[in-house]
């Protein structure tokens, strides 16, 4: 258990997260890694979704949400303006009424 939770504090360091809606509608979590990292963006999925019932049922039983990882340039990464800090989510959602 703890070598999960430190997987994912190095996830937390190196990754950001984009929250967007695909164009059928459903929910998306994209983990943008930073690709030299070292984590393989299938391994990232997989901790994850071994480490979060919840994720894990919504993702692969209710079908509710995508989760995918990816390798990025630092360059590619959205950065806060006033600090340079990496910015850990940006949220693109769509509203639905």
């Amino acid at each position: 258990r703890s070598g999960r939770r430190e997987a994912l504090q190095v996830l937390v360091d190196v990754a950001e997260l984009l929250l967007d809606t695909t164009e059928a509608g459903k929910q998306r979590i994209t983990v943008r890694l930073n690709r030299n990292s070292g984590l393989k963006p299938e391994e990232v999925c997989k901790v994850l979704l071994e480490g979060d019932p919840v994720l894990y049922d919504m993702v692969m039983n209710d079908n509710l949400i995508e989760l995918v990882a990816e390798a990025a340039e630092g360059k590619d990464f959205i950065k806060i303006e006033t600090s340079g800090k990496l910015q850990k989510i940006i949220d693109k959602r769509k509203q639905t009424s």
